[in-house]
């Protein structure tokens, strides 16, 4: 028997049996992608989404698994108090529920922490070690800050691929200026929060987790010692937060 993990995000799915987590890397999938072959391999009896898709998309999926393998989908939200983690915002459902389910994960492990997902966005979110959400940012992701650059300039063409191409320095051509100037924007911003977190806690007692398609390029800005990067962040969470409401208990991973 199987528990099915789903991290809907804007572009794809990725998911994991939650018996595989910690083994094996995340798998993706699309809505234009046949059923994975490997989710009717299973004996699959729960299903836990998180999703920052419409409703209306939402439920067309849960509806087509329910169908499919006979088993109701519990599909997580944000809320003021979970796993041990206290939500800092006003309005805690209004937590995007990614963001919420990193800081979950990241709780299970001591200390205090910066979660920094670069995805479609870049948010930063900053934990303490009483698991107290002490809030966060949200920025453009890469990629949306070259696009506004297209959509509203003159002339100004780049492939988002340079980025992850370019040397230091100053940039010699308009295409390398704009990805050394969005790379350096995220750069920046990651780097205040860090250095305001250091102010809070000793460096040896902060942990950076790294996590979304582009967190890999931002690992060297941190010491060695402190720094993880983890694709399956959020499934993590998912599993803490699905366990919780399922009946169990906070477990840790």
């Amino acid at each position: 028997m199987s528990t099915l993990l789903l991290d809907a995000g804007n572009t794809r799915i990725k998911w994991i049996f939650a018996e595989d987590l910690g083994c094996l890397p995340a798998a993706t999938w699309t809505h234009d992608e046949p059923w994975p072959q490997a989710w009717d391999e299973r004996t699959i009896t729960a299903i836990w989404l998180s999703s920052v898709r419409a409703a209306a998309v939402d439920a067309g999926l849960s509806q087509g698994l329910q169908a499919r393998y006979g088993c109701h989908v519990l599909q997580a939200r944000s809320s003021a108090y979970a796993c041990g983690v206290t939500n800092a915002y006003r309005q805690p459902e209004r937590l995007g529920v990614d963001r919420w389910l990193a800081l979950l994960a990241a709780a299970a492990r001591p200390g205090a922490a910066l979660i920094i997902d670069a995805g479609t966005a870049l948010t930063i979110d900053a934990l303490d070690p009483a698991g107290r959400h002490l809030g966060g940012r949200i920025l453009p992701g890469q990629r949306l800050m070259i696009d506004a650059l297209q959509r509203h300039t003159a002339g100004i063409r780049i492939e988002a691929t340079l980025l992850s191409e370019l040397s230091p320095g100053f940039a010699d051509h308009t295409a390398a200026a704009v990805a050394q100037g969005v790379l350096s924007a995220q750069q920046g911003a990651v780097r205040l929060a860090y250095e305001q977190m250091g102010r809070l806690y000793p460096q040896e007692e902060l942990r950076v987790l790294l996590t979304g398609g582009d967190g890999a390029a931002l690992i060297d800005l941190f010491p060695a010692a402190c720094v993880e990067w983890d694709p399956d962040l959020v499934l993590r969470g998912l599993w803490r937060w699905g366990h919780d409401c399922d009946g169990g208990r906070a477990v840790p991973l």
